[in-house]
């Protein structure tokens, strides 16, 4: 069976099945920090008999046991997550959902390797704008994929999305460089110049886009600033302002906008503030307002290029 490599979030990975959206690497690395392999459904079926798994019920749940973790995604795929070990196997239940089995791989799933090596996991959005990488943080429904697809269509490269990790490289904090796609509501697109690949799951509307990206061969590059969205409905305003926080609200805006809280472990617990703490004296972190209208991106976009030169 052919083998695929590939390397993304900085972590060497093979795969039994060509993950979509990533560049492969031409030869295989030295070393494996992830392995994926297919396996048939009866296996997953006989992995839940003998771990005391219950039958699926939910769209999507998630068992622990001392093996590892199972996430299942109802109809579409299943995960088993091996834990010290550099094991994920997997069954796509439907083939026409390969892209979106990507889209969860690369995020929700890499996610627990992640966090198993030390690395913290957020939520956001990361584009290398104007020579400069930024995170732009915020909850589901806040506006991030719209902010990321204007940027995008004004030039900038995505770094990642969903998922974002950093590492420290030669006394700087850098992003680590995910897929090149974004997923999307079809009403967001205007004058859309990126290939849509399918729809995310058959529960929501949500597109995935193939979008330009930083050069693949890039593992990483330096943060110069995050940027926190606020909650639109709580706080609607009619003026774009970029508001410095104080440490303690970074503290919170970085804790709230953790990715993955199902993972917990010793580890994660005493690394997870060390690792906020050097964003936090690193970078700097500002609350980003703005009006939620398509007629205003082209602004913000401008303003948020601006404020990020002065960070170089």
């Amino acid at each position: 069976m052919t083998d695929y490599f590939y390397s993304v979030y900085s972590l060497n990975i093979s795969s039994d099945r060509p993950i979509p959206g990533l560049l492969q690497v031409k030869t295989e690395p030295a070393h494996l920090e992830v392995c994926l392999s297919s396996r048939p459904f009866s296996w997953f079926k006989m992995h839940e008999k003998d771990h005391g798994h219950p039958p699926q019920q939910e769209w999507f749940d998630i068992k622990d046991s001392k093996f590892g973790s199972l996430l299942r995604w109802k109809n579409l795929f299943s995960f088993f997550i091996e834990k010290n070990s550099p094991y994920i196997y997997y069954h796509i239940d439907d083939s026409t959902h390969i892209a979106s089995w990507g889209i969860y791989c690369l995020s929700w799933v890499l996610s627990f390797k992640l966090l198993e090596k030390g690395y913290e996991c957020f939520h956001g959005s990361s584009v290398y704008l104007n020579g400069q990488t930024i995170w732009i943080l915020g909850d589901c429904g806040y506006g991030k994929t719209t902010l990321i697809y204007h940027l995008l269509r004004q030039g900038s490269l995505l770094v990642s999305d969903d998922l974002l990790t950093f590492q420290s490289c030669h006394n700087q904090l850098h992003s680590t460089v995910g897929p090149s796609r974004i997923k999307i509501f079809p009403n967001h697109l205007q004058a859309n110049p990126f290939p849509i690949l399918q729809k995310m799951n058959p529960l929501t509307g949500k597109r995935i886009l193939q979008v330009p990206g930083v050069d693949p061969t890039v593992k990483s590059l330096p943060i110069k600033g995050i940027y926190v969205l606020t909650d639109p409905q709580k706080q609607p305003h009619s003026k774009i302002t970029l508001t410095p926080m104080p440490p303690t609200d970074a503290l919170k805006s970085l804790l709230a906008n953790l990715y993955n809280t199902c993972y917990l472990s010793n580890l994660r617990m005493r690394t997870q503030f060390h690792q906020i703490n050097q964003l936090i004296n690193h970078i700097p972190i500002k609350f980003l307002r703005y009006p939620r209208r398509l007629s205003a991106m082209t602004k913000v976009c401008q303003r948020l290029t601006q404020d990020s030169t002065n960070h170089a």
